[in-house]
């Protein structure tokens, strides 16, 4: 018989091949200590539970990177806008010591960023704006006096 033929009377018996196969290790299992479908069902939950806890495992890992990323950029982030604070303070202190004119709205705006900068990054700063927010102070207390005394209008 060649092999061709063999494998068309498989096609043709497939289905009592498979009952008697089904019907015989049923009979195993009845009579004897042999256990094959406990075994085969054993074996495939371990193989599909293999893939899952694969699967898991990967999803873990790509959480933890992300993760990581995500506590990279927040920190990139604090420290620019802690920058970007620290050089709008300096700046206008500069400015002022310059003699630039500003409103008091404008102060008005850098209070709030020194109130910022004082509060949410006092564990970052160590006070290198100190000399700038005292000038930038003082200039405001100036304004507000010359307000006050009628030497300049309220802008």
């Amino acid at each position: 018989m060649s092999l061709r033929e063999f494998l068309t009377v498989l096609k043709d018996n497939i289905a009592l091949l498979s009952g008697v196969i089904v019907a015989g290790s049923a009979l195993l299992e009845k009579f004897t200590k042999l256990k094959f479908w406990s075994w085969l069902g054993t074996k495939i939950g371990k193989a599909l539970n293999g893939e899952t806890e694969a699967s898991l495992n990967q999803i873990k890992e790509a959480i933890a990177s992300c993760d990581k990323e995500l506590k990279e950029c927040n920190k990139k982030i604090y420290m620019n806008e802690f920058n970007r604070i620290r050089f709008e303070i300096s700046d206008f202190a500069a400015a002022l010591l310059n003699g630039k004119r500003v409103t008091l709205e404008q102060f008005k705006l850098v209070q709030k960023l020194i109130d910022e900068y004082e509060t949410t990054y006092q564990e970052t700063h160590n006070g290198e704006l100190k000399k700038s927010i005292e000038y930038i102070n003082k200039k405001r207390d100036e304004l507000v006096e010359e307000i006050e005394n009628g030497e300049r209008e309220y802008i």
